[in-house]
């Protein structure tokens, strides 16, 4: 995330993003880059920040997950 920001701001543009794919040999044409970075920008802001970012890449967490974190966490928990 913070190689694909250059401003260094904390949120992906655009034009950020559509550097990031270009380097990284993604050619596509303007509509879908646009479709592909709303994907992303789910607060629809113009700007993608880092959790938008995590949540796009890795998608939702799964119960089971969230299970697992929740008990791992009441085990580390001590107060």
């Amino acid at each position: 995330f913070k190689i694909i920001d250059d401003d260094g701001n904390g949120n992906i543009n655009i034009v950020e993003f559509r550097k990031a794919l270009r380097e990284m040999a993604i050619e596509l044409d303007d509509t879908t880059c646009k479709a592909l970075f709303a994907y992303f920008d789910k607060d629809q802001t113009g700007g993608i920040d880092f959790n938008e970012f995590i949540l796009g890449v890795r998608g939702e967490i799964s119960p089971q997950r969230v299970a697992f974190v929740k008990m791992a966490f009441k085990k580390m928990d001590k107060d």
